[in-house]
């Protein structure tokens, strides 16, 4: 449903979104309703003024959603507006079988399927999106400027395909294979970043899009602060005031004496909470492996002193070192995907 009002810490929301566009209540509200998607296309052509055919069976016309979006009482203006559209058509006939309301006739501009068939990809192209972005932006302030990394991650696929299409629009693929779990098996992009939170954000979530659009099934958005940032949770109690998707992420990659070693090794790990993971086969037959370590609630000194023990173990199992990374995560579109993986 469309939202219609807006809570912040200091004010309750009193004020309705003025003046909301008829059109977008009226649609929003046969969106959520348990009818079929060719009813909700025909009861949206009496509605939508941009949408070809009204009075008649729109299917396979163009159109456009726009959206208004308003709060109230958010400091430091009295009350901050959006306007946002998703332009698309809606299809000859319903395809894919996820999503409800109108997913299986509408087509977003730039892509051949429905949002049924986008199934998690959907999100890339909510209306939403950008407008909680914005929000999150003036929530937060001018903070989390410096370098971050980027991943998004797509359902299993063919791998060669994910990897040239990573190659075309300039970032790595990366393939992460865990040893339990929801999704065992992650492609993901990597990619480094320069400028504000702000600007970052709306660089990946396009490529997400573009990913989308290439025909992959994007299950998460995921960006994350390295080296130096101003605005790092120092304390826990700073840090427990964050959300759940905030955290502070510590990897170590070290060298199994051999394959048979790694169960041995997991279970070490696990009892401090961190989880092994590998990536791609090496050529030189190194048997190496990812140690993720995931802090929630928790300041960096107190994050740093767990990831030491981390250190630590792996020194007296007498595991090579190969490189070890701090990351403080900042947007994470969907923790669950590691589900089933750590504990």
């Amino acid at each position: 449903m469309l939202p219609s009002t807006f809570s912040t810490a200091s004010a309750p929301a009193t004020t309705i979104i003025s003046r909301l566009n008829r059109t977008a209540c009226t649609l929003a509200v046969y969106a959520s309703q348990p009818r079929s998607p060719v009813h909700h296309a025909r009861l949206t052509s009496g509605w939508w003024p941009t949408l070809a055919g009204r009075g008649s069976n729109p299917l396979g016309s163009t159109a456009r959603f726009p959206l208004w979006f308003a709060t109230s009482s958010l400091p430091p203006r009295p009350g901050f507006a959006w306007r946002t559209e998703n332009s698309g058509s809606v299809a000859k006939e319903p395809r894919g079988e996820q999503g409800y309301g109108w997913d299986p006739v509408w087509i977003p501009d730039g892509f051949e399927r429905t949002l049924a068939e986008l199934r998690s990809s959907k999100y890339v192209v909510n209306m939403r999106l950008l407008p909680f972005l914005d929000l999150a932006a003036e929530l937060r302030g001018t903070g989390f400027e410096g370098v971050f990394e980027s991943h998004v991650t797509v359902v299993a696929c063919d791998e060669a395909a994910f990897a040239k299409t990573c190659d075309a629009l300039g970032v790595r693929a990366l393939f992460i294979s865990l040893p339990r779990g929801r999704t065992p098996r992650q492609p993901m992009t990597g990619a480094h970043h320069r400028g504000s939170l702000q600007e970052v954000l709306l660089v990946v979530h396009q490529l997400a899009r573009d990913l989308a659009q290439a025909g992959f099934e994007v299950i998460r958005t995921k960006v994350e602060a390295v080296g130096p940032h101003r605005d790092l949770p120092l304390t826990d109690e700073v840090a427990a005031r964050a959300p759940r998707t905030n955290y502070f992420e510590h990897h170590a990659k070290v060298v199994l004496p051999s394959p048979d070693s790694e169960a041995e090794v997991s279970r070490a790990f696990a009892e401090l909470g961190a989880y092994m993971s590998r990536g791609a086969p090496r050529a030189d037959g190194v048997e190496l492996r990812f140690v993720t370590l995931r802090s929630w609630g928790l300041g960096q000194a107190s994050a740093d002193a767990r990831f030491d023990q981390v250190l630590a173990l792996a020194a007296r199992l007498g595991l090579p070192l190969r490189n070890r990374t701090r990351e403080y995560t900042v947007y994470d579109s969907a923790l669950d995907v590691d589900m089933g993986w750590m504990a």
